[in-house]
């Protein structure tokens, strides 16, 4: 019942294994920070309060060819403090600080003289202020794909696209209530005297736009840990049939994995289900292949993993192929639309 065709095994295996060697280490790194890059951010200072050293890597917009990431890697020691310079990433918009999933790892933005705040995880597509705020507001699209983004300041609105990998400042008056609402993911941070603050995420989960499709299945898929997920949509009736036994006998018809075609844009569909408020992706699986015992490495990842190089992964390999996440719900369309559980 679950034969995978021929073509598709071929055309899987047959991919580049260079990918294999210059795939940069973090693949599935699940934890992850943001903050943006300003002359006055002279100094990182990261603690490590476990008793095990911490992989670490800094990187800034993954805007090249997944194959040539300028990514720098740090072991940071066990119960150590150190400080890393900030001077090499001066030219990108933002920094990005990628540990392992659960890390201890801690960090605060110095500019030789004191420090100036901390770094907060955040990455979601909608943000707000607890109580009134003033300064300037730093906007980070860590998407490469341009996104509406939408600031609410006390009553008004105003809309701003921002590009792939781009950052947008603006000026808050004093005593604002602050909304922000993108399209797909982002990260909003406001300074003030030099002192630096990350927005709350909001809990307030955002609807998706789906086009209603009367042949069409909606399939959540998570890793084991629950730590990220993905929807996929099908019309095939072969899929669904298949997607419904793995959920109602995962005993008798183990994990299989899903192959399938992706392209740029959440496509009304996909979001995080394990994510505070369920914040879209900035991809979404285009067409769903086929589940399959077998699938090259180069296809391989995490759904954040294929967010963050959404820009190439959708030309280069073009699908993706998850072996650690498997079907875990079906989905109706309002649950998909309105993202409320299963």
């Amino acid at each position: 019942m679950f034969r995978t065709p021929l073509s598709v095994i071929v055309i899987l295996l047959s991919f580049s294994l260079s990918f294999l060697v210059i795939l940069p280490t973090p693949a599935f790194a699940l934890e992850h920070w943001y903050l943006p890059v300003e002359p006055s951010f002279k100094i990182l200072v990261v603690e490590n309060t476990s008793n095990q050293s911490q992989d670490l890597w800094i990187s800034g917009p993954i805007s090249l060819p997944i194959n040539s990431v300028p990514e720098v890697y740090y072991d940071i020691p066990a119960k150590s403090q150190v400080e890393l310079p900030l001077l090499e990433f001066l030219e990108h918009p933002w920094i990005h600080l990628k540990a392992n999933d659960d890390s201890p790892l801690k960090f605060k933005i110095s500019n030789k003289e004191r420090i100036m705040g901390q770094v907060s995880k955040g990455n979601s597509d909608h943000w707000s202020s607890q109580g009134l705020k003033s300064g300037k507001l730093h906007l980070l699209n860590t998407s490469s794909s341009a996104q509406s983004v939408h600031v609410k300041l006390n009553l008004k609105t105003t809309k701003y696209l921002m590009n792939g990998f781009s950052k947008l400042h603006l000026t808050i008056p004093q005593n604002s209530l602050i909304d922000i609402r993108g399209e797909q993911r982002l990260t909003a941070l406001l300074e003030k005297n030099q002192d630096w603050e990350y927005l709350l995420e909001s809990k307030e989960v955002l609807p998706l736009k789906t086009e209603k499709d009367p042949k069409a299945a909606y399939f959540l898929f998570t890793n084991d840990s629950k730590s990220q997920s993905f929807v996929m949509k099908t019309d095939s009736e072969e899929l669904k049939e298949q997607a419904r036994y793995q959920i109602a006998a995962p005993a008798k018809y183990p994990k299989k994995i899903l192959i399938g075609k992706i392209n740029k844009g959440h496509g009304g569909i996909n979001r995080d289900w394990y994510h505070s408020n369920k914040s879209a992706w900035s991809w979404h699986m285009s067409e769903a292949v086929t589940f399959s015992d077998l699938a090259s490495q180069e296809c391989d990842g995490s759904p954040a993993f294929v967010d963050e190089f959404a820009n190439t992964w959708t030309k280069s390999p073009g699908v993706v192929c998850f072996w650690s996440y498997k079907v875990f719900k079906e989905l109706t369309l309002e649950q998909v639309q309105k993202g409320t559980n299963p």
